[in-house]
């Protein structure tokens, strides 16, 4: 259960710390985030930077957003099944290490 909690927390916090690469206003009216599955969406079509530009997930309270929720649980899933693997590896690799030291 932890690594799904933590899983889901890094993938929020990627999503809330990259940015996308707009070309044009087209691509600001739908600007994705999400990996390795695009899960959220948003309509910046009001801003007007300079292009090229990279743009940030903005409040839902001022943009149009919508979530694609199997895309954000196949992310959740992905990052679990890693973090799953890391753990695993660690605990084995510490299991071993003690085993070592305790035959010497």
């Amino acid at each position: 259960m932890g690594v799904v909690v933590a899983s889901f927390i890094a993938v929020l916090g990627q999503v809330a710390f990259a940015g996308a690469r707009v070309e044009s206003r087209e691509d600001l009216a739908d600007v994705s985030w999400g990996f390795p599955a695009r899960w959220i969406s948003q309509d910046q079509a009001s801003l007007d930077p300079p292009f090229p530009w990279v743009v940030g997930v903005s409040s839902p309270w001022e943009r149009p957003t919508s979530i694609d929720w199997t895309g954000l649980a196949l992310d959740v899933a992905a990052v679990a099944l890693v973090l799953a693997v890391f753990v695993w590896l660690v605990v084995r690799g510490a299991g071993a290490l003690r085993r070592r030291l305790l035959a010497t």
